[in-house]
């Protein structure tokens, strides 16, 4: 037998919802070898998330351009032309930018830690910490809590389409 949900409606709703964000949190757990253990994600304003992403726009490298007949130029890796994506230099690119993404990860999910439960203060010595200690889908797997929690889930695979 399933419970109905009630639905609140009106000022009730307001009333509610009031405060009702910032107490977002959820645990995700991390299991490495024998060490186990809980990392609070909490909710993050939309805005202090797209800042650290654009933050990280400028280290990408740029794009190499590519010449197709009957296309022109196109840079590559192209969402406009995927086909070409498996290029050579669309390969080369992608491998000089995965540092980038990850530390573009680990920023996000040093962002959605509690903020007592971070390894440091300071935003990049933490993600350096993060890269350092944690697996890269242990990261993964806190900034889509994170993003889960903001609402944001769309936002992250375009952003994983972008990079």
């Amino acid at each position: 037998m399933s419970k109905k949900k009630k639905v609140v409606k009106g000022k009730d709703l307001w009333e509610q919802l009031d405060g009702y964000k910032d107490s977002l949190a959820e645990t995700v757990e991390i299991k490495f070898g024998e060490v186990e253990g809980e990392i609070t994600v909490v909710y993050r304003d939309i805005n202090d998330i797209r800042k650290i992403e654009s933050s990280f726009e400028d280290k990408f490298p740029e794009k190499p351009e590519v010449e197709f007949k009957g296309l022109g130029k196109i840079k590559l890796p192209s969402e406009d032309y995927p086909q070409f994506n498996d290029h050579e230099k669309a390969q080369e690119w992608q491998e000089k930018s995965e540092p980038v993404r990850n530390e573009k990860m680990a920023r996000m999910a040093y962002e959605f830690i509690s903020n007592d439960e971070r390894p440091s203060e300071d935003p990049e010595e933490g993600t350096e910490i993060l890269q350092d200690r944690l697996r890269f889908m242990d990261i993964v797997k806190i900034v889509n809590k994170g993003m889960e929690l903001t609402g944001l889930n769309r936002q992250l695979d375009e952003a994983r389409k972008n990079s």
